[in-house]
């Protein structure tokens, strides 16, 4: 969405935009627990009523919903904080 409205108010054109590499497991653990990093790597919309137990440990549920495509999602906006650091 942000994206959307800086093109339509023209300002893309005065930005460098950074395209993310997706973050490493290895990016990842460095700020998170392996098992939170493997929780995510694990988790499915159709595994989730199995792993009850690690949703509430981790918070996930209703504000962090679980849904397809979840773990590809934290490393692509992983990959832009670490990018940006950088």
């Amino acid at each position: 969405m942000t994206h959307a409205l800086l093109g339509r108010y023209g300002l893309l054109d005065q930005m460098q935009v950074f395209r993310p590499h997706p973050a490493r497991d290895r990016d990842l653990c460095r700020f998170h627990a392996d098992d939170y990093v493997s929780f995510l790597r694990s988790v499915t919309p159709e595994t989730q009523q199995d792993q009850i137990r690690a949703l509430k440990r981790f918070n996930v549920g209703e504000d962090c919903p679980v849904f397809d495509g979840l773990y590809s999602f934290c490393q692509t906006y992983a990959g832009g904080s670490v990018g940006g650091w950088k």
